[in-house]
């Protein structure tokens, strides 16, 4: 497995360990995730270098700092197996069809540019 946000110990045999192995535990580390293996094989992810990488909004990027937060282990997995991209796409693509939905509905009692504006702070609290 050639990422460039990996770096790996001499036990971490590539995408196999990955898939094959246990992991023990996921923490978090100077802004590193760690990966430690049943085997003894540790990786540590750079999260930087994925966050700059990401296409976000900010919808997404919320998500993705609570998934962080919250689910370190759901984040450390998705990194892995390349599908932090196409969730945070999902999740752009609900808010911005949440967005217009709102937006049509407060758009029956207020201006259309008030209405976008009061739909746009609903889904930064949701």
């Amino acid at each position: 497995m050639s990422l460039p946000f990996l770096r790996s110990n001499k036990n971490y045999k590539g995408a196999t360990d990955y898939e094959n192995n246990k992991i023990l535990r996921v923490q978090p580390r100077n802004a590193c995730v760690e990966i430690i293996y049943d085997n003894g094989g540790k990786v540590s992810i750079y999260t930087p270098m994925i966050e700059e990488s990401l296409r976000t909004t900010a919808y997404s990027r919320s998500k993705l700092d609570w998934i962080i937060e919250n689910e370190l282990l759901e984040y450390t997995r998705m990194v892995m197996d390349g599908t932090l991209q196409k969730y945070l796409d999902s999740i752009d693509d609900i808010s911005q069809k949440r967005l217009r939905s709102y937006t049509k509905r407060l758009a029956e009692r207020f201006p259309q540019n008030i209405a976008e504006d009061i739909a746009r702070e609903m889904l930064m609290y949701d």
